[in-house]
């Protein structure tokens, strides 16, 4: 699972980096040789990341959305220092059911990818995630006091389609019927917001 898929990332990023070390000392008839071998680490990091994206994380299975969001959240506040607030709004006392399979992996999936993404990259101090359910909508918020994200930059992730991130996973939501979207608070920081429909009650 994510485990297996972060140790991986690990050691294909730090192949990556010695290899550009080594083609960098090494004779010039020899980059085109480095270049492919890096090239195929890319490839190697495209595959597994793929293949992990599609398993369902056993938190879900083990405990639930809610619960599963909520030990999330506690695992990146552990992890990264970053302080994380969770809190589930107008949240059905049973959820059993209010969700599709493959709506709580995308939900569980975006909340990782963007608390992972201010973790590593936004320098903030606080991060608000906030899951709410209301009129036939499951919405995720996810609220960040970072840097931000430079306009030129928003435009690029807010158009067009996209690989790999939380622009990666638009394909995944509009498939179930869901929306992701990214903002700049007048405060700072970044916004983002997922939401998916509920499944018929």
């Amino acid at each position: 699972g994510r485990e297996l898929h972060d140790e991986t990332a690990q050691v294909f990023s730090a192949l990556k980096l010695q290899l550009g070390l080594l083609r960098e000392v090494s004779p010039g008839e020899l980059h085109e040789r480095f270049d492919r071998l890096i090239a195929w680490v890319d490839r190697g990091t495209g595959s597994v990341r793929a293949a992990t994206e599609g398993l369902r994380p056993a938190l879900l299975d083990d405990l639930g959305l809610l619960p599963a969001l909520r030990a999330l959240a506690a695992e990146v506040r552990e992890w990264s220092g970053l302080r994380v607030e969770f809190e589930a709004t107008a949240w059905p006392a049973s959820a059993r059911g209010l969700l599709s399979r493959e709506a709580e992996v995308a939900l569980f999936r975006a909340q990782q990818e963007a608390l992972s993404n201010v973790a590593r990259h936004a320098d903030a101090s606080v991060t608000r995630v906030s899951l709410a359910f209301a009129e036939g909508r499951v919405q995720l918020r996810i609220m960040d006091d970072g840097i931000g994200i430079p306009p030129d930059t928003m435009a690029r992730l807010t158009g067009g389609p996209g690989r790999s991130g939380l622009v990666g996973m638009r394909e995944r939501l509009v498939a179930i019927g869901g929306r992701l979207s990214l903002a700049t608070p007048t405060e700072g920081g970044l916004l983002v917001t997922i939401d998916v429909p509920a499944e018929d009650q």
